[in-house]
């Protein structure tokens, strides 16, 4: 999990940089929000993992429904699937978010010098902790009262990238099954 959060962060990190340099300042901003909105989109999928059941899947499964078989590998793989969304992609836009933050705060000094970095770092950092951390607690509300229907979003997601590439992401063996 290290190893891929680093490959991962260090994506996160180039595209963001790359994308901020290039930017105005509303532009900026706006990177920054979609960065938060991914942590917490993330950790709403992570949540719903955790949250949903098999027996919504079995019925759908014996109904041939497509992305049934999905879901539940998905949810027979909830700590996985929690894991990675929530700790590594979540905890990677946190993190990502921040450094973008501070880009924009250095940005927004040589556009109004009248700033100061320690103003700008106050508010940078309150109103991304505010963002992160209310989209996340509202999240989780939406996450296990929806978590069927999110669970079920993802999986057809999951089976047309699945399609895509050839590969299985998450692999249904070794699963353990969960109870009803």
């Amino acid at each position: 999990m290290g190893l891929l959060t680093f490959g991962i962060s260090i994506f996160f990190v180039l595209v963001s940089t790359s994308l901020l340099i290039t930017l105005n300042l509303t532009a900026a901003l706006l990177v920054l929000l979609a960065i938060v909105t991914t942590g917490v989109i993330f950790d709403i999928m992570g949540v719903a993992a955790t949250a949903a059941t098999e027996r919504p899947f079995h019925a759908m499964a014996s109904k041939r429904v497509k992305g049934a078989d999905e879901a539940l590998r998905l949810v027979r793989n909830a700590d996985k699937v929690a894991s990675f969304c929530a700790d590594v992609i979540g905890d990677i836009s946190g993190t990502v978010a921040g450094g973008a933050a501070a880009a924009i705060v250095f940005s927004l000094i040589t556009v109004y010098p009248s700033v100061t970095v320690s103003l700008g770092n106050v508010v940078m950092i309150g109103m991304v902790a505010a963002l992160t951390v209310g989209g996340k607690a509202g999240g989780k509300i939406i996450a296990i009262s929806r978590s069927h229907d999110i669970i079920y979003r993802m999986a057809l997601i999951m089976g047309w990238w699945e399609r895509q590439l050839g590969i299985k992401i998450v692999d249904g063996a070794n699963s353990v099954r969960r109870k009803q």
